[in-house]
């Protein structure tokens, strides 16, 4: 009888689909956070280029190009980890890795040594991938280097290392331009005439912003209309012959009040309480 057999332990699937929920939280709250980073870094590179700082300008634009690129790879990997978990069932019930998890285990399990730092929850999932599909598949997908399962195109090269092409910088630095009203030429070596009509048709498309400043807070214009309510032809407010319809029914046989007297202030309280039971009675 073989020992380890008997002592090995399965892929804890509460454990699995707890981290995948944690992951997918936390991925979601670096994304924003990326994002609010990098919208302000635009800014910044508005005034470089506002002030003739163009050198500044274009190494600030490659800061902002790998937060857009890790943003997106971010995104990847938070659709992947959800995918795992709406198809936690699938996982269990099934020994083999299924053909449309493949793509998302295998990018999952590449990218965690590069988003563990940030995404501690990430490594506890393809620990139980690991134990589900076996380390040698991990370590393989790791170095990308199985034949029939790949890791997805985008992902990899969004979380490249290599430096940002000349071109996508100055698509940047001409995007950013003219949404914040800059001037700027860029270089007509690095992009075509048809990247640079293509971006200026773009950007005319885009309505401008400006950086945000605290102001007063803007005027009335003296020129405003207060709009009431007017009835329309058919309102019976706006007719007074109408206003008697609004009144109770006049049809309704109520009782005289006695007539007391400007003079005389006592009241026949007999009077009052037989009109009151004769009321009781209809």
């Amino acid at each position: 009888m073989d020992l380890k057999n008997i002592f090995k332990s399965g892929p804890n699937y509460t454990k699995l689909k707890t981290n995948l929920r944690l992951m997918i939280n936390r991925l979601k709250l670096l994304e924003r956070k990326r994002t609010e980073i990098a919208q302000k870094a635009r800014v910044e590179i508005a005034e470089y280029l506002r002030s003739g700082k163009l050198d500044r300008a274009r190494v600030r634009v490659e800061h902002i190009i790998r937060e857009d690129y890790a943003v997106e790879a971010m995104e990847r990997i938070e659709m992947y980890a959800d995918l795992l978990l709406a198809r936690s069932g699938l996982i269990e019930s099934q020994t083999e890795l299924d053909p449309g998890l493949e793509v998302a285990v295998a990018s999952i399990l590449w990218a965690s040594p590069r988003l563990q730092a940030e995404v501690p929850e990430i490594s506890a999932v393809c620990q139980e991938l690991s134990t589900k599909y076996g380390k040698e598949f991990a370590q393989a997908c790791v170095s990308n280097s199985l034949e029939s399962i790949e890791v997805n195109e985008k992902l990899v090269s969004h979380m490249s290392i290599a430096a940002p092409k000349a071109n996508l910088i100055e698509k940047y630095l001409l995007v950013i331009a003219s949404t914040y009203n800059v001037k700027y030429e860029a270089d007509p070596t690095v992009l075509s005439e048809e990247e640079l009509a293509s971006l200026q048709l773009m950007s005319s498309s885009q309505p401008s912003q400006r950086p945000l400043t605290l102001s007063q807070p803007p005027a009335a214009p003296s020129d405003s209309v207060l709009y009431y309510y007017k009835p329309g032809p058919q309102s019976k407010l706006s007719n007074p012959a109408h206003n008697e319809a609004a009144a109770p029914n006049s049809n309704l046989n109520l009782p005289d009040v006695p007539n007391s007297g400007s003079g005389n202030k006592d009241v026949d309280f007999n009077d009052l309480e037989a009109r009151f039971n004769k009321l009781k009675k209809r």
